[in-house]
């Protein structure tokens, strides 16, 4: 518009690879300028940055699950539909397929964090599982969801957040796992009754 000024047209030479984004363009004029001729002036809008909500219960769940001796991982996002369903023993139901994935084993977007998880314990068969091998992982999974429309066009799926931990030990370890719960839940204010296993 008038108000801005003249709209300059820039093109970058071959020789500047540095510059990815606008944003680069931005800052080599803010240099060539100079910072400090640069007025200062208050911001027009005001914004107050902060952490969302579930991001910061996943993180003080991951700190407690880890003070409970369990190791986190972070697996992929991509899995095969035998190890998303049919390893599990769950009907092949519906999930975020790719059209044209790379190989077999990157055929649907998880729906759930076991088969990650069993997948580390499966590349780790050579570790000491004397006193327990505690896993877990606290991630987001994609599940279908024609609900969503965007742009006139439906997306047809969500990111849900899942947490989901393994033990691996010459006992049941059940109540390692009781224990585990137990305490997630007095950090959640909440009771053992309002847990449901997906699994």
């Amino acid at each position: 518009t008038e108000d801005e000024g003249p709209i300059l047209e820039v093109t970058v030479p071959p020789t500047r690879s540095d510059i990815l984004h606008a944003v680069d363009i931005a800052e080599d004029i803010g240099i060539a300028f100079g910072y400090n001729n640069i007025e200062r002036k208050v911001p027009q809008t005001c914004t107050v940055g902060g952490e969302q909500p579930l991001n910061q219960l996943s993180d003080l769940l991951r700190e407690e699950i880890a003070r409970a001796g369990y190791i986190e991982v972070l697996t992929h996002g991509l899995c095969s539909i035998n190890d998303n369903f049919t390893a599990l023993g769950k009907p092949i139901t519906a999930a975020v397929s790719l059209s044209n994935p790379a190989n077999i084993e990157y055929q649907v977007v998880r729906t759930t964090l076991l088969p990650g998880l069993l997948k580390t314990l499966q590349h780790n068969k050579s570790s000491s599982f004397t006193g327990g091998f505690k896993l877990f992982e606290i991630s987001d999974v994609v599940l279908p969801d024609d609900k969503y429309v965007m742009t006139e066009t439906i997306v047809g799926a969500k990111n849900a957040r899942r947490a989901c931990a393994t033990y691996s030990g010459p006992t049941s370890g059940f109540e390692v796992c009781h224990d585990r719960n137990n305490r997630g839940c007095q950090k959640c204010s909440t009771s053992m009754r309002h847990l449901f296993w997906t699994h």
